[in-house]
């Protein structure tokens, strides 16, 4: 089994919510691409584990279904998360969102919408 990502990840440093089991956490990307991300976390997690991140675009925020691939098992905890059926859209707006600078730099607008990769519908409204 070879350990070649798919896409190279880019820096970033994003304060993000996350669901595992519909409990709210928070966590720290510290890695991002279209495909995945390393998320830093006080939580102790488990390889496989289905996990819902929020992450803020530029106008909505884009919840992403991912695995964990892999796990750091030391304080700081962290995973490598692997996302899971986003079509080429949603990659590119992440992909393009990376590269902006957004999420190195907290420059991010006010967020008011969560968007579900699964109905394509927005779930939330947020107050900001």
């Amino acid at each position: 089994m070879s350990n070649q990502r798919n896409s190279p990840r880019f820096p970033v440093n994003l304060d993000v919510d996350f669901y595992i089991n519909h409990n709210l956490h928070t966590g720290l990307l510290l890695t991002a691409s279209p495909f995945g991300v390393f998320l830093k976390t006080n939580e102790q997690l488990s390889v496989n584990q289905i996990i819902k991140i929020i992450l803020p675009l530029t106008h909505i925020n884009l919840q992403v279904i991912g695995r964990i691939a892999w796990v750091a098992n030391k304080i700081p905890y962290g995973a490598g998360v692997e996302f899971q059926n986003l079509n080429q859209e949603e990659q590119d707006v992440i992909l393009n969102t990376i590269k902006s600078g957004l999420w190195l730099s907290g420059c991010l607008g006010n967020k008011n919408n969560i968007f579900s990769t699964d109905s394509q519908e927005i779930i939330a409204d947020l107050d900001c």
